[in-house]
């Protein structure tokens, strides 16, 4: 009995050993997976909320600097940089890597989106908004994939590329879409916060470990 007890106890630890590396590895495989996901996630609204913080004096120049204007404008910089990251993403992630980064797109950086003015709201208008805010997003992903610019020599106000469009989308939340200063406004803004962001970089940093 005293031998079996001792190889019980010595295959026991062994289990036991086995387990707890087991869960090390799984540990730190999740750990150096979430790293680039939210070094990434961290960028995006960083880049979003300084564009945003740059506008706002505009928005109060303009006697539009309402909490509800500042939401429609909020998200406009979030849906703009969501889809310069789908760009990225296309030409480096395959196709199972790109839906997982657009699962980790809606499981955090959408409600963080949402509770960066929501975070008090009953649940019920949240609940609405986030279907707004993937309606919305959904359809702003539609209009800027036909551009074929990110920013228009001839036409950088008014010519159908990605800034310019962003311009447009966040000038009408302000009742101001033919407004030269706004328009330049958010094209800056938004130039300077995508060079800044370095989404591609980001990108490729989530393709080695997805």
């Amino acid at each position: 009995m005293g031998s079996r007890d001792h190889r019980n106890r010595f295959f026991g630890n062994i289990t036991q050993r086995k387990v707890k590396k087991i869960i090390k590895n799984s540990m730190d495989k999740t750990e150096r997976t979430m790293a680039p996901l939210n070094e990434f996630g961290e960028a995006l609204i960083h880049a979003a909320y300084t564009c945003l913080q740059g506008v706002k004096p505009i928005l109060s120049a303009t006697g539009k600097g309402s909490i509800k204007v500042e939401v429609m404008v909020w998200f406009e910089f979030v849906f703009f940089f969501i889809h310069m990251t789908n760009r990225a993403a296309h030409t480096q992630l395959t196709s199972q890597q790109f839906e997982q980064l657009h699962g980790f797109i809606g499981e955090l950086i959408i409600p963080v989106a949402i509770d960066t003015y929501m975070a008090d709201w009953p649940e019920e208008i949240k609940a609405g908004m986030r279907k707004r805010f993937v309606s919305d997003l959904n359809n702003a992903e539609i209009e800027y994939a036909s551009s074929k610019e990110l920013v228009s020599k001839d036409k950088p106000l008014t010519g159908n590329s990605l800034l310019s469009k962003l311009a447009k989308n966040v000038a009408s939340h302000c009742e101001s879409s033919t407004n030269p200063e706004v328009l330049m406004s958010v094209i800056s803004l938004a130039a300077d916060a995508l060079l800044e962001a370095n989404l591609a970089r980001l990108v490729s940093n989530i393709a080695t470990v997805l």
